[in-house]
């Protein structure tokens, strides 16, 4: 039997999507006036072409369709949408399973045999079950079939009602930490030689690829550490054999990590390593609002764009550092790298010097104030430093926005009482609170508003500091200072899947990360999906398969990132040869 799938998207850039599967015969024939479409059940993903179906409501189907009638919001899906060819119906094995959208693949929430997939079937002429690629069941029903719902004996059951030739189906959420679907992903869609590159800084393998070390977590989460290569090939190969939910980049050594089992005990030292960052989410969850703990959203990775926002300017701007590349962690952070010689060269000792310089944010949840950045001179606050003054000058826009309107920080008691301990004026504090708690429906921005009232009467020199201070600690990056102090410190690598979303650690252009939105990041399971979409001309697996998929824009900012830092290493070397004349 011949399927394909007619997929629709209202809107190109929405992961708002709506999708049939068809017998290619019989949807040829409906397009030809042959067949009359009967009701259906319209299902709709939020969350691209590998999501979770959910039934629509006559309200989704009256703003997309313009019509509340089912009958003719099919018809105008179908008329609408983009007839895909999905080959036939056959037997498959491995990884290509997992490229085709078949193979070892669960529902969001399963935990093996006896879950249940909503999946709506339609054929037309036989009601025979029949067995298709690995741990999937494909059961075939005739028309007009009541709801049944079979218990299968893989991983996977369905539900099926059938009106007419058209099969109606739940797309099938991939599970990112399944073993098939990260194999099928090291093979077909890592960019190994993008990222050999990058590390290496040269086509050709030298120490800083030769001798650097990586780590990988294996299922069960056993940490393999201190593996090192001679080219991309056999990192490639490793990474397939061992199949780790994710590796890690370590420094580079003064010999083969490889080969510290024959070297005397603590021969093997660190000599370089780039200078990374890390920005964590949960280190927000004491002023965010809209989400704790894993959880993330567009709202509160507002407090991820202001701190890049103040980062990338100052180490390039403040420390002369040219080759930066930011990285989504995949779940609620974000990575940087920094790849010019004189970071990498930095020793422990010049990281911990950096990390003083910038830091800010500092002390536990015991204590209230976390900005402490001024002298005071007799009795008078000394200014901010040049540098946290450039930092402000940043993030003072975003502060109404972020905190008081979106976050509203200071809406709940528990927030302007943290809020109240900020400001160094007993007297203040006290009128404040009377009249916060005389009036418990004021906004965060009359709260702020009243503060700022004071702040700019007879008590502005010891106010309006402290104003700017309650801005920087709302605003200001809050940094995890142990993994840059250290050369030996290991981070996860771009473009790794993370197990628990699924997402991709993809490159973030620093100068567009406010419109970055972690919720729209690829995953694993969308990628594999648009493989089956998109099949190659000659239909055969590819080991840069990432081309055909919507990775490709990330691995192309990770090669202009490495041609600008292959490009000034080669200035660098000509000019370190001087004249050749």
């Amino acid at each position: 039997m011949a399927i394909g799938k007619v997929v629709y998207k209202p809107d190109s850039q929405s992961t708002d999507v709506y999708m049939i599967v068809v017998d290619s015969t019989e949807y040829k024939k409906w397009k030809d006036g042959a067949l009359v479409v009967d009701s259906f059940d319209i299902f709709h993903s939020g969350q691209g072409a590998q999501g979770q179906m959910g039934k629509v409501s006559k309200q989704m189907l009256d703003t997309v369709f313009g019509t509340t009638k089912e009958d003719d919001a099919v018809r105008m899906l179908l008329e609408r949408g983009t007839f895909q060819d999905g080959g036939s119906f056959s037997k498959h094995s491995g990884d290509t399973n997992m490229a085709r959208g078949s193979g070892n693949v669960t529902s969001k929430g399963s935990v093996g045999g006896g879950s249940e997939i909503s999946i709506l079937v339609l054929e037309s002429n036989t009601a025979t079950p029949r067995r298709d690629a690995i741990d999937i069941n494909v059961f075939q029903a005739q028309a007009r079939a009541s709801w049944q719902t079979f218990q299968l004996s893989g991983r996977i059951s369905f539900s099926s009602r059938y009106h007419s030739p058209i099969l109606y189906i739940q797309i099938m959420e991939v599970d990112a930490s399944d073993p098939q679907v990260t194999l099928s992903f090291y093979k077909r869609l890592f960019p190994w030689k993008q990222l050999f590159t990058w590390l290496n800084q040269n086509h050709e393998p030298t120490n800083l690829f030769t001798h650097r070390e990586f780590a990988f977590t294996l299922i069960g989460d056993t940490y393999l550490r201190y593996h090192s290569f001679s080219k991309a090939d056999d990192l490639k190969s490793t990474a397939i054999r061992l199949n780790p939910t994710r590796f890690e980049i370590g420094a580079i050594y003064n010999a083969r990590p490889k080969d510290k089992k024959t070297l005397r005990a603590g021969a093997l030292q660190p000599l370089l390593r780039e200078l990374v960052f890390d920005i964590d989410m949960t280190d927000y969850d004491s002023i965010r609002t809209c989400c704790s703990g894993k959880g993330i959203c567009k709202r509160c990775w507002a407090f991820i764009s202001s701190a890049v926002q103040v980062l990338d300017p100052a180490l390039r701007e403040e420390f002369g550092w040219k080759h930066l590349l930011w990285v989504y962690s995949g779940r609620r952070g974000i990575h940087c790298w920094i790849s010019d010689q004189s970071a990498l060269a930095l020793t422990d000792d010049e990281r911990k010097a950096v990390m003083g310089y910038l830091e800010v944010i500092k002390g536990g949840k015991e204590m209230a104030k976390k900005v402490n950045v001024r002298t005071t001179l007799a009795g008078k606050t000394g200014d901010l430093h040049p540098s946290l003054r450039n930092a402000y000058e940043r993030v003072k826009g975003n502060f109404s926005q972020m905190i008081l309107e979106d976050q509203r920080c200071f809406d709940s008691r528990e927030g302007w009482e943290t809020f109240l301990e900020l400001i160094p004026d007993h007297d203040v504090v006290s009128d404040l609170r009377r009249k916060w708690e005389d009036d418990s429906d004021r906004s965060s921005e009359d709260k702020w508003k009243d503060f700022i009232s004071h702040a700019k009467g007879a008590k502005a020199a010891v106010l309006l500091p402290a104003a700017e201070d309650i801005i920087l600690q709302y605003t200001y990056p809050r940094l995890d200072a142990d993994v840059s102090k250290h050369r030996n410190h290991l981070l996860k690598a771009p473009f790794c899947i993370h197990p628990a979303t699924g997402r991709i650690c993809v490159p973030i252009d620093p100068a567009r990360v406010e419109h970055f939105d972690p919720e729209k990041v690829p995953t694993v399971g969308l990628l594999l999906e648009e493989l089956m979409t998109n099949p190659s001309a000659d239909s055969a697996e590819h080991h840069s398969d990432w081309e055909r998929t919507s990775l490709k824009p990330y691995v192309d900012m990770l090669e202009k990132h490495t041609a600008s830092i292959m490009r000034d290493v080669r200035e660098k070397r000509r000019a370190a040869a001087g004249p050749t004349w």
